[in-house]
């Protein structure tokens, strides 16, 4: 399990730290309060590396927010689903996305689903999905391997000496 944490993130890896510890807990317990924090953590962490790393206004940043994107379709639907939990929708707008609605459902994992190995250690337990990409995705899916993805993404762009995790 990972490392409680104890203090507000001040750093790219005490946010890294703070999206994992509820990430796993979302895993065990597919529970509302987990989803919360799991999700906005989890999508706040290029904005620890941008603004923190990088030193660039991440709201000024549109080509970095554009080539995140692209590169990780999985962020940008749980940044959308996301935005849809902190912020009201109205309705009528044009064609929001699922995320974007909150059309979350919570149902078990079949084992042909592309997230069932993420699941398979509790086979009947329900599990909280979006929309992704015009199927249902694990939400903890889509985050976990967003977060697995990008730690790996942004070693090579870490300036000379950093690390993602300190003593590294």
């Amino acid at each position: 399990m990972p490392k409680r944490p104890s203090t507000v993130p001040t750093s790219l890896y005490e946010m890294i730290e703070l999206a994992e510890f509820y990430l796993d807990r979302l895993h065990k317990t597919q529970d509302v309060v987990d989803l919360y924090p799991a999700v906005l953590a989890t999508v706040h962490v290029p904005d620890w590396f941008v603004e923190g790393v990088l030193h660039r206004n991440f709201k000024d940043a549109k080509e970095d927010i554009e080539k995140l994107e692209t590169e990780f379709p999985m962020w940008r639907s749980a940044r959308d689903f996301a935005n849809g939990l902190k912020h009201a929708v109205r309705a009528g707008l044009n064609n929001p996305s699922a995320a974007r609605l909150l059309q979350v459902e919570t149902t078990t994992i079949p084992y042909e689903h592309p997230d069932w190995w993420d699941h398979a250690e509790a086979p009947d337990q329900d599990v909280w999905q979006i929309e992704h990409e015009g199927r249902p995705r694990s939400i903890y899916s889509l985050c976990n391997h967003f977060l697995d993805q990008f730690k790996t993404w942004i070693v090579p762009q870490l300036p000379p000496g950093s690390a993602i995790y300190p003593n590294n």
